[in-house]
C-alpha cells in the first residue's frame, strides 16, 4: 500500500493516488496547488476516514458504485474508482482507514525532496 504522486508542470499542481500492493487504484485525489496541501489532504483523509459526514456514497444509473471524500468545508478531496456492486464498494470503504494508515507508514511525505 503506497501513495503515488502525480505532478503537473502545465497546471503547477500535484495529485495523489492510493495504490494497493497489486497495483489497483484505491483512491484518486483532485489536484492541489502544492505538495504541502497535497500531504495535508492525505492526513485529513486519514483522520476523517471513519467520519460518515466526510464521505458520500455514489450510485450511478449504469450500476457503478463509488465514494467521494470531502473536507470540513465541503471541498472534494478524493474519489474511489467504480465498483461493480454496492457491497464491494462498502467493503472497500470499511477497509480504507487501515489502508490509509499503512500507506502513511510506508510513503514519504515529500518525495525526492519536494515541498
Amino acid at each position: 500500500m503506497t501513495f503515488k504522486y502525480f505532478p503537473s508542470e502545465k497546471n503547477r499542481s500535484i495529485a495523489f493516488r492510493l495504490i494497493a500492493g497489486n497495483g489497483r487504484i484505491i483512491l484518486s485525489s483532485v489536484a492541489f496547488p502544492s505538495m504541502v496541501e497535497c500531504w495535508e489532504a492525505i492526513l485529513d483523509l486519514r483522520l476523517s476516514s471513519n467520519n460518515p459526514n466526510c464521505f458520500q456514497l455514489q450510485n450511478s444509473k449504469s450500476k457503478k458504485y463509488s465514494y467521494a471524500f470531502y473536507d470540513a468545508a465541503g471541498s472534494l478531496l478524493a474519489c474511489s474508482p467504480h465498483y461493480r456492486s454496492a457491497t464491494s464498494r462498502n467493503r472497500a470503504l470499511r477497509q480504507l482507514p487501515e489502508r490509509l494508515h499503512r500507506a502513511l507508514l510506508t510513503t514519504p511525505p515529500f518525495p525526492q525532496g519536494e515541498k
